[in-house]
């Protein structure tokens, strides 16, 4: 998360415990710990923080907040992952079956991510160009199985839509 998210969650942190009197310095501090961190899973972590023995107290603490989020980014994880779309296979015209024209079918990839840090060294999105040979080959298959014309459709972020 950039550095204005991290304020916004040290801000809902600040409300589910409005007894706590946070300095500058202290906010400062927690901002920059958050800062490689998921902003839904820190307030996640915080709603279910806050519900805990731990969290019932005046003032959270940070160890405990950030165990508790890097508990709930492991089970994200382990579970499914990020699923991003970073292209679609979409029908550009077909004769023998024209209700196919238009229809788009998006190809999905999941991204995982090691401890719920979030840093582009450790994510597994792949390269443009194996990006570019996966949506080629499924290209094939979907003319193949449909015939008519197709086109590979680059979601915002990846690339140019070509037809084939």
């Amino acid at each position: 998360m950039d550095t204005h998210e991290a304020f916004e969650v040290v801000g809902y942190i600040t409300n589910l415990w409005p007894e706590w009197k946070l300095t500058d310095e202290l906010k400062s501090l927690w901002c920059s710990t958050f800062r490689g961190y998921d902003g839904g899973t820190i307030k996640a972590a915080a709603d279910e923080y806050k519900l805990t023995k731990q969290g019932s107290y005046k003032n959270p603490k940070i160890d405990e907040l950030i165990n508790t989020a890097k508990q709930k980014q492991q089970v994200i994880d382990a579970d499914h992952g990020e699923p991003e779309s970073p292209f679609g296979i979409k029908c550009i015209s077909h004769d023998k079956n024209p209700h196919l024209v238009g229809r788009e079918y998006k190809q999905f990839i999941t991204i995982k991510r090691k401890g719920g840090i979030i840093a582009a060294a450790k994510s597994s999105m792949p390269s443009f160009m194996a990006l570019e040979k996966a949506a080629q080959v499924v290209a094939g298959k979907v003319k193949a199985l449909y015939g008519g014309k197709w086109a590979i459709v680059w979601h915002e972020g990846y690339g140019e839509s070509v037809p084939f």
